[in-house]
């Protein structure tokens, strides 16, 4: 192989370099661009729906403070127009479970007890989980777990685009 390369003519073998160094740059130009994708990708949902909890936890405070379950589902409720979220658990100051919401067919579940507050990826779910606080001080917690495309997926459509 390396004798058919040295018996080449100059011309092919600075084409082939070419070739060679133009499809080294563009693998690395891809790995760098898809990793810094996914960077601000996780970053950009995280905030998303740590907002998105932020609300929720707002609007469902008195709820939590005068334990009215009711209400507080009506507002869970509201988190079917979200088809990213496949759960949320609404959580008393004891750590115990007030009430949750499951997307139907979702794979999740609802933790009995409160989730440690911030957020967490694991495979393709992102769980934020804020304080509900009022004007007494904090009633509880919301935790939200939702859906993210998978980075794999993601990934392989940068493959297709290089």
């Amino acid at each position: 192989m390396l004798r058919r390369f040295a018996d080449l003519p100059i011309r092919w073998k600075l084409l082939l370099a070419t070739i060679l160094a133009s499809a080294v740059a563009q693998f690395f130009a891809g790995t760098i661009l898809a990793l810094y994708d996914a960077q601000t990708y996780r970053t950009g949902k995280t905030r998303e729906v740590t907002a998105e909890a932020q609300i929720l936890a707002a609007s469902i405070s008195a709820s939590l403070a005068f334990r009215d379950a009711k209400a507080a589902d009506e507002s869970l409720q509201s988190l079917k127009a979200n088809s990213e979220i496949d759960a949320a658990g609404i959580y008393g100051t004891d750590g115990a479970l007030f009430t949750r919401y499951l997307k139907t067919g979702a794979a999740v579940t609802v933790a009995d007890k409160a989730p440690p507050l911030g957020t967490s990826f694991f495979e393709n779910e992102l769980t934020v989980s804020v304080a509900v606080n009022d004007p007494t001080g904090v009633v509880g917690t919301v935790s939200l777990a939702v859906n993210t495309e998978s980075l794999a997926s993601r990934f392989i459509t940068y493959a297709g685009i290089f």
